[in-house]
């Protein structure tokens, strides 16, 4: 689970991991945050972090499926 904090809002993104695969299964952002791109934010720092590991990523979460279908950008770390 990735999570941050600002003053008392968050945003969290749950993934599982496997040896060379990670599966995210959520996103969940605080209702005042939403509409001002933390979703995108929070999946684009587990794409940076997974490029990084060298995983792919499965997008269960709709929100996140969503920008994965939507961001050619990730074509080549879906799994």
């Amino acid at each position: 689970m990735l999570t941050t904090r600002r003053e008392t809002r968050w945003r969290r993104l749950f993934c599982s991991h496997g040896e060379h695969l990670s599966i995210i299964e959520h996103t969940d952002v605080d209702p005042s945050l939403k509409g001002q791109g933390v979703g995108k934010q929070l999946v684009a720092k587990v794409v940076e972090k997974m490029r990084q590991e060298q995983r792919k990523i499965i997008p269960l979460c709709p929100f996140a499926k969503h920008e994965f279908d939507n961001t050619r950008e990730y074509d080549d770390i879906r799994a």
